[in-house]
């Protein structure tokens, strides 16, 4: 938003339209008690092995990508704020992760989430005030507010890549799907999946809103650096509570990641493979073996590649 302005809201929209989606499909998957989208596939086929193992597989793409560009995002971003090296900082999130994920796996993701998102939501108004007053009387560039110049600074070959790429991708993403398994009464499923579109989308309003205003602000910032340029403003006490506000984004959104890529391989690629399940003491042992091994690869995979928005935009693309 910070170099292309409004028309990055289009991403965004595509990105939670298929939270809409699923709400036509919500109670289908819910009197058939399906848990992953490759056990929904294998039942079209009478739970062809080899569909689920390749279905497996391909869900597993949108997520990994979560991983990866969470992981760039915080080396890129705290780089930045506190001068240490890029790889030490993803080593050190990658290590942090695993110890919020391991203790209860979804139990623990569902509670950090929604403790994080209270606090990120006001955070998020704070921030806004903070930035609007830093602008004063400064007039916004025009052509970042402008939704047809926007879209002109954003390229329709991007635009188009991402329609392409992410509305199939976001209908066969399973953090979207697993909101439908989880919530314990079934009238309730499609006021939460209104309510994740609504709360999605005011995040991203949040952010287009703060890139516009920070250009004016500063229109010389290097690329890819506009926030750690606008914690660096803030006062010690709102610094560290910004700080706070990015780690807890990007620790909610990797976690649930690497739990939905675990679920995967645990429950659609190994028993299909082997021919039996696990006992659930193996089978917790196994999902932690695995939650090791995503994240030691997402990490060696982010210290040779650093483009976040390009992780997340690849993934969309291989998964559709």
């Amino acid at each position: 938003a910070y170099t292309n302005g409004v028309a990055q809201l289009i991403y965004v929209v595509l990105v939670c339209s298929p939270l809409l989606v699923y709400m036509i499909l919500a109670k289908w998957i819910r009197a058939h008690n399906f848990s992953t989208i490759p056990e929904m596939l294998g039942s079209f086929t009478n739970n062809n092995k080899t569909i689920r193992v390749i279905a497996a597989i391909m869900t597993i793409i949108v997520p990994f990508g979560w991983i990866t560009s969470q992981i760039t995002a915080f080396g890129s971003i705290y780089s930045g704020l506190t001068g240490l090296d890029y790889n030490v900082l993803c080593i050190i999130f990658a290590a942090v992760s695993l110890l919020f994920l391991m203790p209860a796996g979804l139990k623990t993701v569902a509670w950090t989430d929604f403790i994080f998102a209270c606090f990120m939501l006001s955070m998020m108004f704070i921030c806004m005030l903070y930035a609007n007053n830093m602008r004063g009387d400064i007039a916004l560039n025009p052509e970042l507010i402008s939704f047809s110049a926007s879209v002109d600074r954003t390229g329709w070959p991007t635009i188009i890549l991402w329609i392409f790429a992410i509305l199939p991708g976001g209908v066969t993403n399973q953090l979207y799907f697993q909101r439908i398994c989880a919530i314990k009464k079934e009238k309730e499923v499609n006021r939460s999946l209104v309510l994740s579109f609504i709360v999605c989308l005011i995040g991203v309003g949040w952010a287009v809103y703060m890139g516009v205003v920070l250009n004016a602000v500063n229109p010389d910032i290097t690329d890819g650096a506009v926030t750690g340029w606008f914690v660096c403003q803030l006062p010690v006490p709102m610094l560290a509570l910004f700080a706070a506000l990015i780690f807890a984004a990007m620790m909610s959104t990797l976690d649930s990641c690497a739990q939905s890529v675990v679920v995967n391989i645990t429950r659609d690629i190994i028993p299909m493979i082997t021919g039996k399940g696990m006992d659930p003491k193996k089978e917790l042992l196994v999902s932690r073996c695995l939650s090791v091994a995503i994240m030691v690869i997402a990490l060696l995979m982010c210290l040779k590649f650093t483009d976040t928005l390009g992780w997340l935009t690849a993934t969309y693309a291989y998964s559709a």
